[in-house]
């Protein structure tokens, strides 16, 4: 543990928010004992667990010195999260987007604003050559793949189960579930495997995939394993319980119905969290869809890894 601890500081930006404060949940979730981690609460602007990855990774672009081209959809929480970061820390970049296919709105408006002419859009029917023309055009740049989850990322989501480990301590040194979601899968899995070095670790880790599944988390969480041992981590892969679901209702990535607009307003109105729209009211209903089947009380540890700037896209909904 303490190892873990001297790699994530050596690591990360200093003078960050590095502890999201834990809350009891109202009604919500039923008569279990449910407690909810604010990574909302993290940033104003930066989308939740967001900013723990990029506590690393600004750290390494820093260090790199070179311009840096991101990658993504013009709509994505990542280029708006990950824009105000390189602003802030005065890291020379372009941002390079998928021509949208409607106007912009919602974080493409804000990325625009961010961003100015340093925004490239490319035209959808010539984005799978996007990478060859970048490396043509601008060779000195480095490249941030899309949804920038590369190695140096790693370390700043590992102050997630650093303080998950911290929590269970101090409550009571036990924990029935621990719930995470997932897109890409890189943040659980990040989290699962540092948790491997903790001292306190839950009885079962939920993931609910907003998009991807078992076999992509599989895969990150193998990635993972294997850029650790390179950095020095004795990999002794303690069984931990990994359960994985998916929505309740609404299954397509991105989409939203009258079931989970409803619940978005329920959660509001219970607990008073401006949760993200769709992302982080799939994953609420999902886990409240589980603990109604189970009868016994269970201490759960709800990570709400969104934040209400994610939801103004919705607000004609509400």
């Amino acid at each position: 543990m303490k190892k873990l601890e001297a790699f994530v500081k050596e690591s990360i930006l200093p003078d960050f928010p590095l502890k999201s404060r834990v809350h009891k949940a109202n009604s919500y979730f039923g008569s279990h004992h449910v407690f909810i981690k604010r990574d909302d609460e993290l940033s104003s602007g930066i989308i939740g667990t967001k900013l723990r990855k990029y506590l690393s990774l600004i750290q390494y672009l820093k260090n790199l010195g070179k311009p840096i081209a991101a990658i993504g959809s013009v709509h994505s929480n990542n280029l708006v999260s990950l824009a105000q970061m390189l602003i802030e820390f005065d890291i020379e970049y372009l941002i390079i987007a998928k021509e949208s296919n409607s106007n912009l709105k919602g974080n493409g408006i804000w990325l625009k604003q961010l961003v100015g002419n340093k925004l490239i859009t490319i035209k959808r029917a010539c984005w799978n050559d996007h990478e060859k023309w970048l490396r043509m055009n601008y060779p000195d740049y480095f490249i941030l793949p899309e949804g920038a989850s590369i190695d140096a990322s790693i370390a700043g989501v590992l102050t997630l189960p650093v303080e998950i480990d911290s929590w269970i301590e101090e409550n009571g040194n036990n924990l029935d579930h621990l719930f995470l979601d997932a897109g890409t899968s890189f943040t659980a899995a990040v989290c699962c495997a540092g948790l491997i070095f903790c001292t306190h670790q839950p009885k079962n880790i939920h993931i609910t995939h907003i998009a991807g599944g078992k076999e992509l988390f599989d895969l990150q969480l193998d990635r993972v394993y294997n850029y650790l041992s390179k950095k020095g981590f004795k990999i002794d892969k303690v069984p931990l319980q990994i359960h994985h679901h998916f929505p309740v209702t609404a299954k397509s990535f991105g989409s939203v119905n009258n079931t989970i607009t409803q619940e978005w307003k329920l959660i509001m109105q219970k607990e008073g969290i401006l949760l993200d729209l769709p992302y982080g009211a799939k994953h609420f209903h999902a886990i409240k869809n589980l603990l109604n089947h189970i009868a016994s009380p269970q201490k759960c540890l709800v990570v709400n890894s969104g934040n209400s700037f994610a939801a103004r896209n919705h607000e004609h909904l509400l």
